[in-house]
């Protein structure tokens, strides 16, 4: 059940995150320098892990809610 739940977690950070305008013209335009595409794969990545290392959240929540991570403010 975990590897299920798991996987739509990955997929609903991926969707979001492809869905992103913002992100998506900055990948198409280069602006992350010469590895901007693989940037992006980093940060679906980065946040699935993210979200899979919170125990505050479960996965289902999690994946219903990523926007809500994205916009939050990055703390040091």
């Amino acid at each position: 059940m975990a590897d299920a739940s798991s996987d739509i977690l990955f997929d609903s950070v991926r969707f979001i995150l492809s869905n992103w305008t913002v992100l998506q013209l900055a990948v198409e335009r280069g602006f992350g320098g010469k590895d901007t595409d693989e940037k992006a794969e980093w940060m679906v990545n980065v946040i699935n892990q993210v979200l899979k290392e919170n125990g505050q959240y479960s996965y289902i929540f999690a994946s219903q809610n990523v926007h809500v991570f994205l916009c939050r403010p990055v703390e040091p």
